[in-house]
């Protein structure tokens, strides 16, 4: 019997009529036990259900299984108001002492890859792109293909090594505002070759301003001036109003960046102003080898950036704190539901008709 300093029925469910003799196997917190505590030998250990207030069952003398000088009550399962829980017989337990590495979804497939996004997705396709989730299994060896000049106007993001993009990857797929999407040359799958031409990503994407942002444009520089970006373009802004009608797309750009300016522009982004010191552009990091063969990176600034002394340094060698994050300034653009049902989507879908250039012949 479990007692304690004051009177407090203790309910014991799941129990046969026939109570067998076996020790429980502890006492809870703050009750003592006696020798004539028992559980039945083929159940499981019974489940304890200390009643709200500290006062005697008006059955508690008339029970058949317990004395009158008992102060707990064993019920049948079926005269229990309360339902029966079933015992947990084994939990998981991955604890190791040294964490295992992450993996960042590495080796996961495509059909089992979680792309985590809080809208309804699929593959987005015209005869001569498609666009996917960038998967790393599948794409991750075309990324690190993108040069690492190709990410200098794109503030924080890249150059990259295999951990640091798997890393990158995995924290856009975290987060359910985002997406990050493979582009791929349907015209390069079709005859076996190398058919990553880029990665597009969105950010921000939220129901409730009915917005996104696009928070990477990156295509293969093999792949500039060509159909390539007018297609993925033209895909990702009709899933974006047509699908989810959404009402604004936004497109910044460095204000350094001409030719994305002028592709947003060509694309009927519309500029709304210049966001001054915006975003930081940290030192470009770039693969070398030195004499011995061994890979190594050297750190270049390969953007205009001020040193020490407020001068622009354009020397190519580390440039003093300023070196590790110049601000820059940003142009901002966007395009509205109502500029794309007017027009706006005719006009990207007439530049969707330029010729379709065929990378291969120059492989």
């Amino acid at each position: 019997m479990l007692t304690s300093n004051h009177t407090v029925p203790i309910y014991l469910y799941d129990a046969p009529d026939e109570i067998h003799t076996k020790a429980l196997p502890h006492t809870p917190p703050g009750l003592q036990r006696s020798q004539d505590d028992t559980y039945p030998p083929h159940h499981s250990p019974l489940q304890l259900y200390p009643t709200p207030r500290c006062h005697a069952h008006p059955h508690a003398h008339t029970h058949p299984h317990r004395s009158s000088d008992r102060s707990f009550l064993v019920h049948k399962p079926e005269d229990s108001p309360i339902p029966v829980s079933k015992p947990i017989e084994s939990v998981l337990n991955l604890y190791e002492p040294n964490p295992a590495p992450q993996t960042w979804n590495e080796k996961k497939p495509m059909h089992l890859y979680d792309i985590n996004f809080a809208f309804p997705f699929h593959f987005l396709q015209t005869e001569q792109v498609r666009l996917e989730p960038l998967v790393p299994s599948k794409h991750l060896q075309g990324f690190l293909s993108l040069p690492d000049e190709s990410w200098a106007a794109l503030g924080n993001l890249g150059p990259y090594d295999r951990e640091s993009a798997l890393r990158d990857i995995e924290e856009f797929r975290s987060d359910p505002s985002s997406l990050l999407m493979a582009v791929i040359d349907l015209q390069a799958e079709r005859v076996g070759k190398d058919s990553f031409a880029g990665v597009y990503g969105l950010i921000r994407v939220t129901e409730e301003y009915m917005d996104a942002i696009f928070g990477v444009i990156n295509v293969h520089p093999r792949y500039r001036r060509t159909h390539i970006n007018t297609h993925g373009m033209f895909l990702t802004l009709s899933y974006l109003f047509d699908e989810l009608k959404l009402v604004r797309v936004q497109y910044d750009a460095n204000v350094s960046n001409e030719a994305s300016i002028r592709a947003a522009e060509r694309f009927e982004f519309r500029a709304e102003g210049i966001c001054r010191n915006y975003n930081g552009l940290p030192k470009l990091r770039v693969a070398a080898h030195d004499a011995a063969g061994e890979k190594r990176e050297d750190e270049v600034v390969s953007r205009q950036l001020l040193n020490d002394n407020g001068q622009k340094d354009t020397g190519g060698h580390q440039a003093g704190p300023a070196a590790m994050a110049q601000g820059h300034d940003t142009w901002l653009s966007s395009v509205t539901d109502y500029e794309w049902v007017n027009g706006g989507k005719k006009r990207l879908q007439k530049l969707m008709e330029r010729p379709v250039v065929d990378i291969g012949k120059n492989d």
